[in-house]
């Protein structure tokens, strides 16, 4: 009871969200970050118990203006601007720069579904200053798949408890 999450991706904050069962049965708060425009209009429109920034976490240890292709729920970061591809400039910030503003030294659940750019955020994380009980993250689009996601996450004192659909869901170790 009474938790904190993040969840990035958060969409609209209802459509496969993450966390909003911990919101309404488990009363946890928490931060949504989207960086899609009109998802965010979406989310501002909830009543999410929840912190909202619109922008997207920095796959680098700064802060940066990337392109964001708007797609609905698969929106993602691009290397570049393909011809063709509707994309916008979004302001990215690095994930431990956000957690410090807000205060923010533990979280009970990271939720991360960037379709992409997971292993690069997850590497800016600072796991030795900020404590993560759990992870939640996407791997359909990460290079090696769920294998790889797990090696990693083990890398950094997390163990394995589940896979569902394409979220790869682990615990540090030692929590029961």
């Amino acid at each position: 009871e009474g938790g904190f999450y993040v969840e990035c991706g958060a969409c609209d904050g209802e459509f496969q969200s993450n966390t909003l069962y911990l919101e309404l049965k488990r009363n946890w708060t928490g931060l949504l970050i989207e960086p899609n425009r009109k998802n965010y209009q979406q989310l501002l429109k909830t009543n999410r118990r929840a912190f909202y920034i619109n922008a997207c976490l920095s796959p680098y240890n700064h802060p940066a203006v990337l392109k964001f292709k708007e797609d609905w729920a698969i929106g993602h970061l691009m290397e570049q601007n393909p011809g063709g591809s509707k994309t916008v400039d979004v302001q990215c910030f690095p994930f431990y720069s956000i957690l410090l503003a807000l205060n923010i030294k533990h979280l009970d659940v990271f939720s991360l579904d960037v379709e992409g750019a997971e292993v690069s955020i997850l590497e800016t994380v600072p796991f030795d200053k900020v404590d993560i009980s759990m992870l939640n993250v996407e791997y359909q689009h990460v290079r090696g798949g769920s294998d790889f996601l797990q090696t990693y996450t083990e890398s950094k004192g997390y163990v394995t408890v589940q896979k569902v659909f394409r979220d790869l869901i682990v615990k540090k170790k030692g929590l029961d």
